[in-house]
């Protein structure tokens, strides 16, 4: 009896370890050769950024030059200056084995995007400022492959109707899996410069690719994932058909 118990012991012993293997399995390696191509549209709220200093106030506001690098340690480049917060939504996605880039093409001021919460003079309504955003994507004409981001240093309000009707406070608010599709991928974000914070802003990004929550990409989304970037233009598909053949 005592050799049966041993037995049984082992054999729990030895599946339970195999578990554990099989739960620490590596994710697939997907999104290789899949850029997604961000737009930056922002408002006003960056013109008074103290992180940027007088550079910002001599030149009468937010411009191209002086934000174009601060948006670009947000997506996608790794910068040294001390400055600027390097929080990469690129390196978030690479980190779980999703090694799509991310490559900042636009950066502008608009102030026909936002729409003001209820007169609020700085507060932005998010969900009809999303919708302003799609519209402007739709005339972009862009590659299904863009995101269209309005960035903002504002709160970023939703109406509520249940309770006592205080508005609601929103990091982001995003369409959901539109990447690689006829229709346009954007997103209404609060970036706070100073801090340096992305979480918002990956999370935007998770939801249009097809993920739920941007925290950690689970197994089942991920399959989702995939999927969405077999629709996308693939640049290493495209140099390996472009290859030589060696006769």
């Amino acid at each position: 009896m005592s050799g049966i118990l041993l037995l049984l012991l082992c054999l729990q012993e030895c599946i339970g370890s195999r578990a554990l293997a099989g739960s620490k399995r590596t994710p697939e390696v997907i999104g290789v050769g899949v850029t997604a191509h961000v737009s930056v549209s922002y408002d006003e709220s960056y013109s008074v950024t103290p992180i940027l200093g007088a550079e910002l106030r001599d030149s009468g506001g937010a411009d191209h030059e002086h934000l174009w690098p601060a948006f670009q340690a947000l997506f996608e480049k790794v910068l040294t200056e001390p400055q600027y917060p390097v929080r990469m939504v690129q390196r978030h996605f690479n980190n779980q084995s999703v090694m799509i880039k991310m490559n900042l093409f636009k950066t502008s001021q608009n102030t026909s995007i936002p729409i003001k919460f209820k007169g609020m003079n700085k507060s932005v309504d998010g969900p009809q400022t999303l919708q302003n955003l799609i519209k402007y994507g739709e005339s972009a004409h862009d590659s299904n492959d863009t995101i269209f981001y309005f960035l903002t240093q504002y709160p970023v309000l939703e109406e509520n109707r249940r309770g006592d009707n205080v508005p609601r406070s929103l990091g982001e608010i995003s369409t959901r899996a539109t990447f690689c599709t006829t229709s346009v991928s954007a997103a209404v974000v609060r970036y706070d410069l100073t801090k340096g914070d992305y979480w918002s802003t990956e999370e935007a990004t998770a939801h249009i690719m097809g993920v739920n929550t941007g925290i950690r990409i689970r197994p089942w989304e991920r399959m989702d994932m995939k999927l969405i970037f077999s629709r996308c233009y693939n640049d290493t598909a495209r140099e390996s058909e472009e290859e030589p053949i060696e006769v």
